[in-house]
């Protein structure tokens, strides 16, 4: 049984084919009409492979929009809550279907880089998928990780969603969960993409400006070196001890965890702020305001939270959180002031989305990212994924450019080795995900951890 299953109609065999190609270079087994073995009683072969599916792509377009098979296949496949939809020819899905967030493939051209394919990669995850783990240039040392789907299946359960949209749910027999963001040539799981504000906002002072205080309990403004300098002390200060305790076992390092911290939300925790309690600075770290249609995932709007259970109470504390963030945020202040609807999607030092709140209710509803250990549980599991996904699979210790690749990996959902660092989110300044994760790393490594 495959993984995904395509509806399509077959004037669209070529785009599919295509499309077919990109998912199983992500590790996924992908079902289509045209694996129907000879003598086989073709309706029930699709019955039972729609059944088996983890999850269900159709391909809207003029010719499937006509097709009773594409409309019963895609009926069958959303009562079954596993209908992922994506339209190509700017095709308008057919009525009982226009109220799904549809991905738009009218102008892909099988860039596995481009905003729709990766978009439709995080949907997957968050329906459990989770890309081949080997990789053809660095193959996996025999023996190596299952340290990472144990360790997962503990953290998540097997009845949880991994990675995509979540920023990641995880696990090659679990769910997708999470998330962040993460691939190598596997499915992203990454993390949700996070709004951040311009580097020349006013929050954001001068170097001059900055106050270096590693004691201060909000850690100094990102901008110059010395100031990343005191927040990584201030952030190894505080969480070294529960950050050992949590990768033993794993070839991450604590300088890593601090460095991914800083690439996550240290424009939030790395401000100059009031003195207050550890727990109530980490309730600042919420983020990603971004709504349908630039968001792929649940929820796209405030109307698709209100319609699930707890709904109105989820988007009340997302709301609230984006409001009180805002309070030291100018580029969150002028969000939250200019829409009433708007809530935060990201939440804790590791940004983990909202989409993930079906499967784990608590730690939204019960303001769990105010505990680092909570951010860092449901954190791990992903990184052991994007570890899976990347050249250092297997080893016992990473070099600092496999760990870097574990970084690209956790945020883009793949690892491309022919571009190096120059991969991942890339900020206003052209400076690339893996770049910055670097230079964290590198400045986190110069500061002893506390035991």
């Amino acid at each position: 049984m495959a993984d995904i299953f395509i509806s399509y109609a077959k004037e669209d065999e070529t785009f599919v084919s295509n499309l077919v190609d990109g998912l199983t270079a992500f590790g996924c087994s992908v079902w289509w009409d045209r694996n129907i073995a000879h003598g086989k009683y073709f309706d029930r072969v699709i019955e039972s492979e729609l059944q088996s599916a983890r999850a269900v792509i159709v391909v809207w377009s003029e010719s499937s929009r006509d097709s009773d098979w594409c409309r019963a296949e895609a009926a069958e496949a959303l009562e079954l809550n596993k209908l992922v939809p994506i339209a190509i020819q700017r095709a308008k899905p057919p009525l009982r279907f226009t109220h799904l967030q549809t991905g738009d493939f009218s102008t892909w051209n099988g860039d596995l880089d481009a905003r729709a394919f990766v978009a439709l990669c995080r949907d997957l995850a968050a329906y459990g998928l989770t890309p081949n783990v080997a990789q053809q240039d660095h193959p996996a040392e025999a023996g190596a990780s299952a340290v990472g789907a144990a360790d997962s299946q503990r953290a998540l359960g097997a009845d949880k969603v991994a990675s995509s949209s979540r920023r990641r749910l995880l696990t090659i027999g679990i769910p997708a969960v999470v998330g962040t963001v993460a691939g190598s040539s596997a499915l992203f799981v990454g993390l949700p993409r996070i709004l951040k504000p311009s580097a020349n906002d006013p929050v954001h002072a001068s170097a001059d400006d900055q106050v270096d205080d590693p004691h201060l309990t909000g850690a100094p403004a990102l901008t110059s070196e010395t100031s990343i300098r005191g927040a990584v002390a201030w952030f190894k200060e505080h969480f070294s001890a529960q950050i050992a305790r949590r990768i033993a076992g794993t070839p991450l390092t604590p300088s890593f965890i601090a460095a991914l911290a800083v690439s996550e939300s240290y424009y939030l925790w790395g401000q100059p702020l009031p003195p207050m309690a550890i727990g109530d600075l980490l309730e600042l770290c919420v983020g990603d305001v971004l709504d349908a249609p630039m968001r792929h995932v649940f929820p796209g709007t405030k109307a698709d939270l209100l319609s699930e259970p707890n709904g109105q109470k989820m988007f009340e504390i997302a709301r609230t959180a984006l409001v009180n963030t805002s309070k030291y945020n100018r580029a969150y202040a002028a969000i939250a002031a200019g829409n009433p609807d708007k809530f935060a999607h990201a939440f804790g030092v590791f940004s983990y989305d909202l989409q993930f709140s079906k499967n784990y209710p608590d730690f939204f509803l019960q303001r769990q990212w105010r505990d680092f250990d909570k951010s860092l549980d449901l954190a791990m599991p992903l990184l052991l994924q994007a570890i899976a996904r990347s050249p250092g699979n297997g080893k016992a210790a990473l070099t600092d450019d496999e760990l870097i690749y574990v970084g690209i990996a956790w945020n883009k959902g793949r690892v491309d080795l022919q571009k190096g660092l120059k991969q991942g989110f890339r900020d206003a300044s052209g400076r690339y995900y893996g770049e910055s994760l670097m230079t964290y790393l590198k400045i986190a490594k110069e500061i002893p951890d506390v035991s």
